[in-house]
């Protein structure tokens, strides 16, 4: 009897790469998709950051400020140069505001729901003003997964998943 070699054959060889291509495209899919959960959760706490820097901003300049959606992707905080103490009815489309920021959020993330234009707006007692196309909500997302931003009256925000 002829004594065979160490080793692996040929299909045991193809067989272990075939199993290790599978696990790969798998953890590659995961890392993706969490990836992408995680793009959308960075955005809606930047928004919430905003929103608390807006009120900040309100109580310490005795100023309105407010957070104004400029496209699907962009959104300004703004301080008024008017001495109104409380943001006014049509605050939203008033232009007498200077620019503080302005931020773009991280494609694919896009705001979802929400209409360029709408805004929330801090008085100088720090309570907020929603103007949104939604009600009482700004909703950041990329199509399959989303985060709420709650803005509560009070100034406290919240971020949840819808």
């Amino acid at each position: 009897m002829a004594k065979r070699g160490q080793g692996f054959s040929l299909l045991e060889l193809l067989l272990v790469l075939g199993v290790l291509a599978v696990l790969l495209g798998i953890a590659v899919s995961n890392y993706l998709n969490l990836r992408r959960q995680l793009a959308v959760g960075e955005a809606a706490q930047q928004v919430a950051q905003d929103l608390g820097r807006c009120r900040g901003l309100s109580l310490s300049q005795s100023r309105v400020c407010r957070l104004a959606v400029r496209g699907a992707d962009r959104y300004a905080v703004e301080l008024a140069r008017f001495d109104d103490p409380e943001p006014p009815a049509d605050v939203c489309a008033r232009s007498d505001f200077d620019p503080v920021a302005t931020v773009s959020l991280r494609a694919p993330v896009r705001f979802q729901g929400v209409a360029a234009g709408d805004c929330v707006a801090y008085g100088t007692r720090g309570y907020a003003r929603l103007h949104l196309s939604t009600p009482g909500y700004l909703e950041v997302g990329d199509g399959t997964r989303a985060r709420r931003i709650l803005p509560s009256m009070v100034g406290a925000v919240k971020v949840v998943k819808p």
